[in-house]
């Protein structure tokens, strides 16, 4: 279904030396397409040759059904038809406003590294609704009108795939329930208690780089990218408020070359102070594919409110622990007479 013939049956003559298309072989079982023995041997008095037909897939044909307009939050129902009319059917989506001139084309599926060493590089599968299996599949949509003032032409998005079983059929067979989740394949979460400016920027084949996500972004809110492709570099810089200044240019947040960075430095322009920034990830090397989340905190930050000027000094408890641990396993803690050190032990404790 879905395919028609373009032309008639035809001797293949472009995949063997002889001008006939035959290969030869000493019996049946040795002969190997498109290897072939010496024809003018004697002994090599069997041969064969391969007749082929190409055909082209009907796309003007394809049956489509509408699943409708899925906006953020939402939850779309699988139309029956799709189940009980026979035929494949792929899932397809793509980006809708009502107000961005933007248009981008239905989505294609990005194969996943073990597929592209299978002979087809340039082949990208398809999201067959009847032989779904859970996995996390990414996807894209190319911009074919309107601007776009990321620079990209690429609109990217992660597919979770989710089964619960629901019930057994008579063959005791598992019925699934499916559930497809769309995510962005980047999301980054300010967990600073500072509004902070934020760059992502993809390193392109080429070496140049391109600005895919810039915006800023207040404590607790999370931004989501879209125009990000997360198999290629991406790096990250940031920028707090309140006088906190980068010390080195944009970190590598995702690399499936080398290990991205795990932290950052900020230097304050008051004090001079140098804070380390944690970025926090969801993901490995092992996981190109996967939806990719960073969470942006301090392990430690103090504030001062309608309190007079106050100095702060930490102190390692595990140092002090040890300390105390070796004065009490010297002189007994039942006959240390020091009454602060046995408080201090305790609360450590």
């Amino acid at each position: 279904m879905g395919w028609e013939w373009i032309d008639d049956w035809h001797l293949d003559k472009t995949s063997t030396n002889d001008a006939d298309g035959w290969v030869y072989g000493p019996d049946v079982q040795r002969l190997k397409w498109p290897d072939s023995f010496d024809p003018s041997k004697f002994v090599n008095h069997a041969r064969q040759r391969r007749w082929t037909r190409s055909r082209k897939q009907i796309i003007g044909e394809l049956k489509d059904i509408s699943v409708g307009l899925l906006k953020p939050g939402d939850t779309v129902p699988f139309p029956l038809s799709g189940l009980s009319q026979s035929g494949m059917y792929v899932l397809q989506l793509r980006p809708y406003s009502s107000i961005s001139p933007s248009e981008y084309t239905w989505s294609s599926v990005v194969d996943s590294p073990g597929q592209k060493d299978s002979g087809k590089p340039n082949v990208c599968s398809e999201l067959s609704v009847s032989t779904l299996i859970e996995s996390e599949e990414l996807l894209y949509c190319t911009r074919i009108s309107g601007t776009s003032t990321s620079g990209s032409h690429k609109l990217w998005f992660c597919l979770s795939i989710q089964s619960t079983e629901i019930a057994k059929d008579i063959n005791c067979d598992p019925i699934q329930d499916w559930t497809l989740v769309i995510k962005s394949p980047l999301s980054i979460t300010n967990f600073l208690p500072l509004t902070a400016e934020y760059s992502v920027l993809e390193m392109q084949p080429s070496g140049h780089f391109v600005d895919c996500s810039r915006g800023i972004f207040g404590p607790g809110k999370t931004e989501k990218v879209y125009s990000a492709d997360i198999r290629n570099p991406l790096f990250f810089s940031l920028l707090p408020q309140r006088g906190w200044l980068p010390m080195h240019e944009a970190v590598p947040l995702s690399d499936p070359q080398r290990i991205p960075s795990k932290t950052l430095s900020l230097r304050s322009s008051i004090s001079g102070r140098i804070v380390q920034v944690i970025l926090e990830k969801n993901y490995d090397q092992e996981q190109p594919l996967l939806a990719k989340i960073v969470r942006v905190y301090a392990p430690y930050w103090f504030e001062v409110a309608r309190c007079p000027p106050l100095t702060f000094r930490l102190l390692s408890i595990k140092l002090s622990l040890n300390n105390l641990n070796n004065q009490v396993s010297d002189h007994g803690l039942q006959d240390y007479e020091d009454r602060e050190i046995r408080e201090r032990y305790w609360k450590i404790v």
